[in-house]
């Protein structure tokens, strides 16, 4: 057997950790995993290169002493395929042209908002809720993996959206420009930069990165999110629970 370091052995047990917590892999499995010298999820994903040869290297080996090989073989294919259509996906987005800024559209705004709602069962009045601006961007920014530091004193919410005016910029004579809402210049222009109200801000921010969040992680663990104690954070992106512990915490350090 394959004689691994202390450093080796620690990577090799957290990927296992994660690998094994959304798939329950027989032991044989993971012990022929190990074997090859395999202690991360990208050494896992270019190991092979097709699903079959994902079967014909860890599982047909000790197929006799699997109780359902077939079962093991599918959880092995499911975990396998599930990263090449994620590194898939963060390559095409990490190749959209599209600005930061612009709205995503009214069926994925929609499609967000419902899956929160499903999730979590709660609703915010417009004042505290995020304008669909941030939704869009921290989405993408979330897909993209590039999350950026932001001032919570330019965050908005779904009240300065609904506020903002349209403006109309001159070209030449009798020719006008209609330019979109300015959210920033919707009676919030001039904010009393307080304790509260930096806190309400934070709210709704983390309230944003939820909402983005709620996308499911692929692959799903094995087990259904039921039992008290679950960790949310290998269901979804951002967990509305994790993130109100942030909102709680800076409340307990004001002032």
């Amino acid at each position: 057997m394959l004689q691994l370091s202390a450093a080796q052995l620690l990577s090799a047990g957290r990927f296992l950790t994660s690998l094994s917590t959304r798939f329950r892999f027989d032991a044989k499995i993971v012990e022929k995993i190990l074997e090859a010298g395999i202690n991360t999820l990208s050494d896992f994903r270019y190991f092979c290169s097709t699903e079959a040869e994902v079967v014909q290297t860890f599982v047909t080996p000790v197929e006799k002493d699997l109780a359902n090989p077939r079962l093991e073989a599918a959880r092995l294919k499911h975990a396998w395929a599930a990263m090449v259509a994620q590194e898939a996906t963060s390559s095409t987005l990490s190749m959209d042209p599209v600005d930061a800024d612009e709205l995503l559209p009214a069926v994925q705004l929609a499609d967000m908002k419902a899956a929160f709602l499903k999730r979590y069962k709660v609703s915010f009045v417009p004042e505290q809720q995020p304008s669909e601006r941030l939704l869009s961007k921290l989405r993408r920014a979330l897909a993209r993996r590039s999350l950026e530091v932001t001032s919570l004193w330019t965050v908005r919410s779904m009240f300065n959206q609904r506020m903002a005016v349209a403006k109309k910029r001159k070209i030449t004579s009798n020719l006008w420009v209609q330019e979109g809402p300015d959210e920033d210049q919707s009676g919030s222009d001039i904010i009393d930069k307080t304790c509260q109200v930096w806190l309400d801000m934070l709210w709704i921010y983390a309230l944003a990165l939820s909402m983005a969040g709620t996308t499911p992680i692929e692959p799903q663990p094995s087990e259904a999110e039921t039992t008290v104690g679950s960790d949310p954070a290998l269901y979804v992106q951002v967990p509305w629970d994790v993130v109100l512990k942030y909102h709680w915490r800076a409340r307990c350090a004001r002032p």
